[in-house]
């Protein structure tokens, strides 16, 4: 007769399966060393320790069965049921794949914003001083012939433009980190909570 339990009960039954055959590996035993016309192992008779052998491995076999046999189960299930999102309308298994990739863009997003305010910022500190050399070169700039304003301002540029930075913004950052903002916000979340509540109240046999 097989289990049934909810998807939810599945998935932490399958961890716990998981952690019981690692650490029943690093332990196990199928062999032993004993004297030619020894009748016992350790002060243990040679048949209880045959029994024992076979019976750890035994163990560790039927795990790894019910491991497999779980993790088809929920495989099964993960392809056929259905949640709806948004409007979209993906199986468990698709939901899943697309719950990874927000991990990704979640750390994405983390990067560009860095990439950007850094960028930013070593721009503003960059043009900061190109303003400040600029009106210092002005001010030693002989204007004795000409309009003095239009000399003035032809020195501030020329010295201004040869300290100043800008931004080299092929993909847009702030339209691009702002769409990563809205699907995080309005798919993400809304993923997350439709997974853990479909997971709790779908039932799988196995």
């Amino acid at each position: 007769m097989g289990k049934t339990i909810s998807l939810n009960m599945a998935i932490g039954e399958k961890k716990l399966l998981t952690e019981r055959i690692e650490k029943l590996t690093r332990t196990i035993e199928i062999v032993k060393a004993k004297g030619k016309k020894a009748e016992a192992v350790g002060g243990v008779a040679i048949k209880d320790v045959e029994t024992k052998l076979k019976s750890s491995y035994q163990q560790l076999t039927d795990l790894l069965d019910e491991r497999d046999r779980l993790e088809l189960a929920i495989v099964q299930k993960n392809a056929e049921t259905v949640i709806e999102i948004n409007g979209q309308k993906f199986t468990i298994a698709q939901a899943l794949i697309r719950q990874k990739s927000i991990e990704l863009k979640k750390e994405i997003l983390r990067r560009l914003r860095e990439n950007y305010e850094k960028e930013t910022i070593k721009i503003d500190q960059a043009n900061l001083l190109a303003e400040k050399e600029a009106l210092a070169g002005i001010n030693a700039t002989n204007t004795a012939k000409g309009d003095l304003a239009s000399n003035m301002k032809n020195a501030f540029d020329i010295i201004y433009d040869t300290k100043a930075m800008e931004l080299l913004d092929p993909i847009g950052a702030v339209k691009e980190i702002e769409k990563l903002e809205k699907e995080l916000l309005e798919f993400g979340s809304k993923l997350s909570y439709e997974l853990t509540d479909i997971n709790a109240i779908t039932k799988i046999e196995y």
